[in-house]
C-alpha cells in the first residue's frame, strides 16, 4: 500500500522508535534492560513491499525481538521492496534465500507458486472467514506448523503473525453470487488458491503488484479494506460485499538459511519467541486494519451490500472443486478438517463490514429508517444559553441534511452568516442513532423516532451539553425529501481541462492539466490533474441549482447538461472562504461526461 494514507490511528512512540535506522553490520548498543552497553548489535535487513510504514503486527514483532535478544538483534526494515512487480512475493522468497536481503515477510497464499503447499489450508476459499476463528487457528498452533516445509526453498520459516480480512472490491457493481463473477476480470495478488477459486466461480484473474494505484482494466479486486482506503481504490470502485471474506492475509515471516544458521541459539530463539508474543497484538491490529477502514470508506461514498446466506450457500458451492483438489493433500485435508471443527466450536459468522456497522438483518439502512432530505429546527435564545459557556449565543434556526449516512448541520445564531456547524456520518441501529464526526472522531448516541414528519432525538450520550442541547431540545422538522440525483441528470464522470491562461485570467496560480468529477448516489468525489484527491462531499440537486457540501466549504451553482456537457454559472457560496479556485474549476470551461 502506499503510505501517504493510512486507515488505523498513529503508532506509538515506542513502537515508532524502531524505526530508526541503525546502518552497517554492527553498532555498539546502548545500556537497556537486560542489554550490556558493550554488546555488538547484529542488524538484520527486512525485506517488506510496503512504500509506506511496515504493518503494525511487524513494528510489534520487531520491538519484542530487540527486547528478547538482549539488544543483539536489531530490524532494519527495507521498504517498497519489488515495488511494482505483480509477482512481488514469490521474487522476495528468492532474494531471501540468495541473501539480497536477510529477512522478510510475504503472505501465506504466496508459497504455493513457490512449490510450497503447507499454508495452502489457511487461504482455502471462506474457510476462514472471522477474527474469531482465525484466533482460535494462531491458538491451536496451526500457522507455526506450516513454516516446516520452506527449508526446501532455500529459507527458515520464522513464524506467522494474524492478518486483516480480504473482500471483493467491486468497481461496477457487488459481488455477491458465482453470476457476479462470471466472466468478470478480478485482480489478485498472486496465489495459486486465489486463482482457482476466482476461475471455480468464472472470473479471469490477474496478479497484481503491491500499492497498485490503477484498476484500469478490472472488474474487482480481491482486497483488504484498509488498502482499499490508502491506495485510493474508492475513487474508481463503489462496491465492497460486506461479508464475503474470501481468506484472510496472514504474514509468513522467514529468514535466509546462511543468515539464520549464523545467528547464535538465543538469537534464533529470540525471533521466534518474538512471532509467539505479537500474535495477540497482530489479531487485535488486524481487526483494527478492517474496522477502522469502514467509516473512511462509507463517507467516501462506498457501498457495502450483504450477501445473503443463499448468496453464501452458493459461493460455497460453487468453489467446491478447489476443495476437492486441495483434500487431495492428506496433510491439508487433515488441517482443513481441524478448521471445520474449530469453526463449528467458534460458531462466528463471517465478520461484515457494513456502513451501519452491524450484520444484515439487525440493521436498518439509513434511507429505509429515516428519509434522506433536509431537516429544520429553532432555539430560542435561552434555549441556546442554558449550558455553562454559551452565555452569549443567541438562538436561531439550524438546517440538518441527511444524505447516505452523511450528515451536515448548519446553524445560523442571531444575525450571524449561515455556517457548518457539524459534519461527519450516522447510522441507525434499532432504536440507537450515533453520530460519528469527522473532523475529531468523536461519536454521539441518542435514541431516536421519526413519526414520518419529525426526527426526534432524546437521551443523547457522550456529548457535552452544547451537543444534546442542539440535537435534542426540538425534534427536526423534514422540509424537503432529497430527490434522486441521478433521477436529475447530475450522475456520471465528468473531465474538463484549465490552462495557465484560465487562472491568469482570474489573478490565480492553480493547477494546469485535466480535472476529474464523479456524481453519484448523492456523494461528489473531485481529482485534480496528478490524481490527487481536491475534495469530497455530498450534493443536492434543486432543479437548475445544485449545492455542494464539503467538510470545509459549501458551494451553490447553476448547472445545466445537454447531452455528455455539463456546464456550471453562478457559483456562489453559504460557506467558503476562498471561492475563486472553484469558480475557476467549475466554471471556465464546460465538463465533458468520460464514464
Amino acid at each position: 500500500m502506499r503510505g501517504n494514507r493510512t486507515a488505523h490511528g498513529t503508532m506509538t512512540a515506542a513502537v515508532l522508535g524502531l524505526a530508526v535506522v541503525v546502518t552497517g553490520c554492527n553498532a555498539q548498543a546502548g545500556d537497556r534492560a537486560g542489554g550490556n552497553a558493550t554488546k555488538d548489535v547484529r542488524v538484520l535487513t527486512f525485506a517488506q513491499p510496503n512504500d509506506g510504514e511496515p504493518p503494525d503486527q511487524l513494528v510489534a514483532w520487531a520491538e519484542q525481538v530487540g527486547r528478547l535478544s538482549k539488544g543483539s538483534l536489531r530490524i532494519e526494515f527495507k521498504d517498497a521492496w519489488r515495488l511494482g512487480e505483480p509477482g512481488y512475493e514469490t521474487g522476495t522468497i528468492e532474494d531471501v534465500s540468495m541473501g539480497k536481503a536477510d529477512m522478510a515477510w510475504v503472505g501465506a497464499r504466496a508459497f504455493d507458486r513457490a512449490g510450497v503447499t503447507s499454508f495452502q489450508a489457511l487461504v482455502a476459499p471462506m474457510l476462514i472467514d472471522s477474527h474469531a476463528l482465525q484466533a482460535r487457528v494462531f491458538d491451536e498452533g496451526i500457522p507455526a506448523r506450516m513454516t516446516d516445509d520452506l527449508d526446501a526453498l532455500g529459507v527458515v520459516g520464522v513464524g506467522v503473525l494474524p492478518g486483516p480480512m480480504r473482500k471483493v472490491l467491486g468497481v461496477s457493481k457487488p459481488f455477491a453470487t458465482p453470476e457476479d463473477f462470471a466472466g468478470a476480470v478480478i485482480g489478485m495478488q498472486d496465489s495459486g488458491v486465489a486463482e482457482q477459486t476466482l476461475a471455480a466461480l468464472g472470473a479471469t484473474t490477474r496478479p497484481m503488484p503491491s500499492g497498485a494505484r490503477q484498476l484500469d482494466g478490472l472488474d474487482g479486486y480481491e482486497q483488504q479494506l484498509s488498502s482499499i482506503w490508502a491506495n485510493h481504490y474508492e475513487l474508481a470502485a463503489k462496491f465492497v460485499t460486506a461479508n464475503v471474506n474470501l481468506w484472510p492475509r496472514p504474514l509468513v515471516l522467514f529468514a535466509g538459511k546462511k543468515v539464520f544458521d549464523s545467528l547464535s541459539s538465543e538469537q534464533r530463539k529470540a525471533l521466534r519467541r518474538a512471532v509467539d508474543e505479537s500474535v495477540q497484538g497482530a489479531l487485535e491490529a488486524s481487526r483494527s486494519e478492517d474496522e477502522e477502514a469502514v467509516p473512511e470508506l462509507c463517507q467516501a461514498g462506498m457501498r457495502f451490500p450483504v450477501a445473503t446466506d443463499e448468496n453464501l450457500r452458493s459461493l460455497e458451492s460453487a468453489v467446491q472443486p478447489v476443495y476437492d483438489e486441495l483434500n487431495a493433500d492428506p496433510q491439508t485435508k487433515a488441517t482443513i478438517d481441524t478448521i471445520l471443527a474449530l469453526k463449528a466450536e467458534v460458531g462466528a459468522g463471517p465478520d461484515s463490514a457494513t456502513c451501519s456497522g452491524q450484520p444484515s438483518g439487525s440493521t436498518r439502512s439509513s434511507s429505509d429508517a429515516i428519509p434522506d432530505g433536509t431537516y429544520e429546527m429553532t432555539l430560542t435564545d435561552d434555549e441556546s444559553r442554558r449550558c455553562p459557556g454559551d452565555e452569549g449565543n443567541p438562538g436561531g434556526p439550524f438546517e440538518l441534511q441527511l444524505r447516505n449516512g452523511e450528515v451536515q448541520q448548519y446553524e445560523q445564531r442571531g444575525d450571524q452568516a449561515r455556517e457548518l456547524g457539524w459534519f461527519g456520518t450516522y447510522r441507525v441501529f434499532r432504536d440507537r442513532f450515533e453520530l460519528t464526526e469527522s473532523s475529531s472522531g468523536n461519536t454521539l448516541t441518542a435514541l431516536w423516532s421519526f413519526d414520518g414528519k419529525a426526527l426526534t432525538l432524546s437521551d443523547m450520550q457522550n456529548g457535552a451539553c452544547g451537543d444534546a442541547t442542539v440535537w435534542t431540545t426540538h425534534p427536526w422538522v423534514l422540509k424537503q425529501r432529497a430527490a434522486d440525483p441521478a433521477a436529475s441528470g447530475l450522475d456520471g464522470t465528468f473531465q474538463t481541462t484549465l490552462t495557465k491562461a484560465d487562472w491568469s485570467s482570474q489573478g490565480l496560480n492553480g493547477p494546469v492539466g485535466t480535472f476529474t468529477q464523479t456524481y453519484q448516489d448523492g456523494i461528489v468525489t473531485a481529482t485534480e490533474p496528478d490524481g490527487d484527491l481536491a475534495f469530497r462531499g455530498t450534493y443536492t440537486v434543486f432543479r437548475d441549482r445544485v449545492e455542494i457540501v464539503t467538510s470545509e466549504d459549501t458551494l451553490v451553482a447553476n448547472w445545466e447538461r445537454k447531452g455528455d456537457r455539463l456546464r456550471f454559472s453562478d457559483m456562489s457560496s453559504g460557506g467558503c472562504v476562498d471561492c475563486g479556485p472553484y469558480a475557476v474549476v467549475f466554471t471556465s470551461h464546460p465538463w465533458v461526461k468520460v464514464e
